[in-house]
């Protein structure tokens, strides 16, 4: 059956492709196209040579006259020779029914002429002293020239001939082209015939079951059977492809895209919606830089076009974005040239992995490490503080009770009562300075209480701000959480900051103070993304003073550590230190920021409670 079916096909496609070749090797081997016109002009210049030969022999033969005679040079003479000889040409060309025209190139003057079908200056070109037959063009009406010279005079002899003399044979050759050209024409409609019938049906047949989506499923010739089961088969192998490598690309981590050699999106996979809330739509078309920030655009333009021109691939290049909820998102670049066929680059390919969890899990790590260190250290100088305050406090209990006893044993009046008063007052500062070193230590644990924070806030702010030339704005939410806190130290803490602002600001200006639970952090800002899972409140105080030098930010929390210009105890630098120490007691964090004139802003996490009061 298919040996048969195989037959079929080759007779089908085989017969008239042989019968229309025997016909075109007959017609062509019989008639050849072209003949009409090359016999034409090989018969005008056999027919017009031979006249053209005559014309000169009369030339020849008159001029040899005059030379026997001796009379070459004689102007008469040779006057008279040359009207001879016009007159045997112009009897020559009525005699053979010819035009022609005799041209002196001396003198440029036409010596004879008969009726012409155009004007001489149109087709006669003596300059260049033609030669042999030339066409007179399309626009001439089929004339020809032959163009001969008799140099001793300086004649240019030109005859004319119309190929419409040889009318019988050109008309009899059209026939035969004409022959030709049906049988051509008949040969063409049978063969679309038996291709339509024998090709363009099955192959209509497995295109409309393509254009459908389905699978082609042709019966009949053996060729067509082999070419729909092979589509069957490249389409099960191509869908078999396309869904896994669809499921590849959407379940991979980042999402993968093209981009062309501006920077624009060509290609974007759905996974793009999971981390930046897009569309692969709202995208297509748009730069790669459509999601970063300005200032992250100017630092990654210059690398993009850097490696464009060099047609170098991007490795593990990290970019700031933005989500379309506005929300920050990092991620991490791989890519790799498309170049064209011409060698030149037509885009870019590759995959964007979303690295903010690894980034900020790596922020976390180091800022817990910057506080664990910062704890350790406090940790270590607080435990000499502690010894050497505890024996300090017993040294000043002896000194302040022997202060005591001699102003009472001292008469009232005596200059001697000033310097004692004088020096119980450094004593009792010297034992707020121990205090103050055993809060640094264990030794100061706070004493917990569980209650609101925010009036103890306001009163110590309003005591400390009440007689300067500093304006207080406080911001505190009115359903404050409650935490557990020592009250005490709580409220040397708010002291601490608020005397440092205050001091910072000399000239005046305003002190903000904002309080408010914290339920979702930032994770953008360092200290609250390292923060452990709780509910904070988040107390935040800002200046508008001088500020403090990038250089000295990482030491601010340093026992003793101060610069020489803050505040007007000059170098005490307990302040901040134990203000960290009591807040890092509470389970909290502490974060300062400040520019140079800007001012600072010292923001403090401290747990929510779910206890009662």
């Amino acid at each position: 059956m298919l040996q048969r079916q195989r037959k079929s096909l080759t007779l089908r496609i085989a017969f008239p492709v042989v019968i229309l070749i025997l016909l075109l090797g007959v017609m062509l081997d019989r008639f050849v196209l072209n003949v009409i016109s090359d016999f034409t002009k090989e018969q005008i210049q056999r027919d017009l040579g031979s006249i053209s030969r005559i014309i000169n022999n009369i030339c020849d033969i008159n001029f040899e006259n005059l030379l026997m005679e001796g009379k070459a040079d004689d102007r008469q003479a040779l006057t008279i020779e040359q009207g001879l000889v016009l007159g045997q040409v112009e009897d020559l060309l009525v005699q053979e029914d010819l035009l022609g025209i005799v041209y002196d190139k001396n003198l440029k003057k036409i010596l004879l002429k008969t009726d012409l079908p155009l004007e001489p200056v149109k087709w006669m070109d003596p300059g260049k002293g033609i030669k042999g037959l030339k066409s007179l063009g399309e626009n001439a009406g089929g004339w020809f020239a032959f163009y001969e010279e008799f140099s001793p005079w300086g004649w240019q002899i030109i005859i004319l001939k119309n190929e419409i003399e040889y009318s019988s044979l050109k008309t009899r050759l059209n026939k035969v082209y004409l022959n030709t050209l049906l049988i051509l024409i008949f040969a063409s409609a049978l063969l679309i015939f038996f291709i339509h019938q024998t090709i363009k049906k099955p192959v209509n047949t497995i295109i409309q079951a393509l254009r459908k989506g389905k699978r082609p499923n042709y019966q009949g010739i053996y060729v067509f059977e082999f070419l729909s089961d092979s589509i069957t088969g490249m389409m099960d192998s191509i869908k078999k492809s396309e869904e896994k490598y669809r499921s590849i690309i959407e379940t991979a981590t980042g999402f993968v895209w093209e981009v062309d050699k501006k920077g624009n999106y060509t290609f974007i996979s759905e996974t793009v919606k999971n981390i930046l809330g897009y569309d692969p739509k709202e995208l297509l078309g748009k730069s790669a830089f459509f999601t970063m920030p300005e200032k992250e655009i100017d630092r990654m333009s210059p690398v993009f076009r850097k490696n464009a021109l060099c047609l170098k691939p991007f490795e593990n290049l990290v970019n700031k974005n933005l989500n379309k909820q506005g929300r920050t998102v990092f991620l991490e670049t791989r890519g790799v040239p498309i170049i064209a066929e011409d060698g030149r680059l037509s885009g870019y390919r590759g995959v964007n992995k979303d690295i903010t969890l690894q980034l900020i899990a790596k922020k976390e790590h180091k800022e817990l490490e910057r506080h664990r260190h910062q704890l350790q250290k406090m940790e270590a100088i607080g435990t000499l503080a502690a010894g050497i305050a505890h024996d300090f406090n017993n040294l000043l209990f002896i000194i302040m009770g022997n202060v005591s006893l001699s102003k009472v044993g001292i008469e009232k009046g005596l200059p001697v009562i000033k310097y004692l008063k004088q020096a119980e007052a450094a004593s009792a500062r010297a034992g707020e300075l121990a205090n103050e070193l055993i809060t640094l230590s264990k030794g100061g644990m706070p004493i917990l209480t569980v209650g609101s924070i925010k009036n103890l806030l306001a009163e110590t702010a309003g005591s400390i701000i009440k007689d300067v030339n500093v304006k207080l704005l406080l911001q505190i939410q009115e359903n404050l959480l409650t935490v557990e806190y020592d009250e005490i130290q709580m409220k040397q803490v708010f002291i601490n900051i608020i005397t440092n602002a205050l001091e910072s600001m000399p000239n005046g200006g305003l002190i903000t103070i904002d309080a408010q639970n914290l339920w979702k952090r930032d994770h953008t800002d360092k200290v609250e993304s390292s923060l452990p899972e709780k509910i904070y409140v988040k107390i935040t105080f800002k200046d508008q003073g001088r500020g403090i030098e990038r250089q000295h930010l990482e030491n601010i929390f340093d026992p003793y550590f101060t610069t020489r210009e803050m505040g007007t105890k000059r170098g005490a630098g307990l302040g901040l230190a134990v203000v960290y120490s009591i807040v890092s007691h509470h389970d909290g964090r502490i974060s300062v920021s400040s520019e140079p004139g800007c001012g600072t802003m010292i923001t403090l996490y401290i747990p929510a409670c779910e206890k009662s009061i």
